[in-house]
């Protein structure tokens, strides 16, 4: 069948609509079913290093979801390629029994301390829900301890040598800066390092900074998780002073850069010393080829 110019546009525009409606469905269907397998709630006893009572120049807590094997990487990652006097801490906000117990089990193979999240409320999405175990970290163990401390996701990995207490020895935070037009900044909550003397007396709120009472999602102020600190921390620190970052998405085959989502891409932070796979939150598809070659890649650099 021939279609004329006008017959093939309104074709060409109502395909893109359908598909819009349909990605938009899937993003539902998997949000509700996010926000579901929260209302699976389970206990699971905590496991403390041997060392963890010890003094720390800072704390590497993590924030576990659903994915043992990356946990596992992570901590032989932090053991070859961290140096000085820190302590690696997973909180485990999994949603899986059975994901969170086999945690645990690694975790006190490695000798790593599991601290369950306890504060179980249903999300309304996955930034939401990362805020709400960041704020459960804070009170219930960041706080409790008084050392520095840096919270990371679970699919970062070192892989240069590291001394992580160095980045707030001399600076009051450090981590991947995100600045939005209208001037306001922050520290994506996946990477950030915090001096403790510098937010021990702060309310800290991991959630999205929020203006007039509402979260502008699609505006130009809109901010992510851990926004919400601009007012209490954020805006009183003066980020030219602070330690510089830089970060870019490269083909961790060739080492080019690239773009987020192409075939071989990998988010390195803090120059190339640290390697972001993105696969973590589960966005990408988790049994492809592409993370069966970032493992590979990390079981050489384990060698």
């Amino acid at each position: 069948m021939v279609y004329s110019e006008n017959e093939r546009g309104f074709l060409k525009l109502f395909n893109k609509i359908k598909n819009y409606f349909q990605k938009s469905l899937e993003r539902k269907k998997r949000r509700l079913e996010y926000k579901l397998s929260f209302k699976n709630k389970f206990e699971i006893s905590p496991f403390y290093s041997t060392d963890y009572q010890n003094p720390s120049d800072i704390d590497l807590i993590t924030v576990s979801f659903n994915s043992p094997k990356l946990i596992d990487y992570q901590i032989r990652m932090f053991k070859k390629f961290l140096k000085g006097n820190f302590r690696h801490i997973i909180c485990d906000n999994s949603t899986k029994k059975e994901a969170a117990e086999e945690i645990k089990e690694i975790c006190t193979k490695y000798d790593v301390s599991y601290i369950r999240v306890q504060d179980r409320k249903t999300p309304n999405g996955y930034s939401n829900s990362h805020a709400i175990a960041l704020n459960w970290i804070w009170k219930n163990v960041a706080r409790k301890r008084e050392n520095n401390f840096a919270f990371l996701d679970h699919d970062i990995f070192p892989i240069e040598p590291i001394e992580p207490f160095e980045y707030v020895k001399d600076h009051p935070v450090f981590g991947r800066y995100v600045t939005v037009p209208s001037g306001k900044w922050y520290m994506w909550a996946g990477f950030s390092f915090f001096n403790f003397k510098t937010v021990q007396n702060l309310p800290l709120n991991f959630h999205r900074y929020k203006k007039f009472g509402f979260i502008s999602v699609h505006g130009k102020n809109w901010m992510d998780t851990g926004s919400a600190n601009w007012n209490c921390l954020y805006s009183k620190i003066d980020k030219s002073r602070l330690k510089q970052y830089t970060d870019g998405f490269f083909d961790f085959v060739t080492g080019e850069r690239t773009d987020w989502g192409a075939e071989n891409f990998a988010h390195y932070l803090d120059g190339k010393n640290w390697f972001h796979i993105f696969d973590g939150g589960n966005r990408l598809d988790t049994e492809g080829d592409r993370i069966k070659r970032i493992y590979s890649l990390l079981d050489k650099m384990l060698l």
